[in-house]
């Protein structure tokens, strides 16, 4: 449905409202576990399973996104 991207992580939403991310985790960017630091395929964001995504943007160290009401 959408992409957004940076120089170091992207991210997609899914036509069913799910989020993945992939590219560096330094910051917690791409995932809700700290322990990996590069997410080197597409993932799951699982945390926000219980919200239907409909827009995603890709800061410096951050992702936000836009769910539905």
């Amino acid at each position: 449905l959408q992409i957004s991207s940076n120089s170091f992580h992207t991210a997609a939403v899914t036509s069913t409202g799910e989020l993945y991310t992939c590219g560096s985790n330094e910051e917690g960017e791409t995932s809700d576990d700290r322990t990996d630091t590069l997410i080197s395929t597409p993932r799951l964001l699982e945390s926000l399973l219980s919200h239907r995504i409909t827009q995603v943007s890709c800061g410096l160290d951050h992702t936000a996104c836009v769910t539905t009401a």
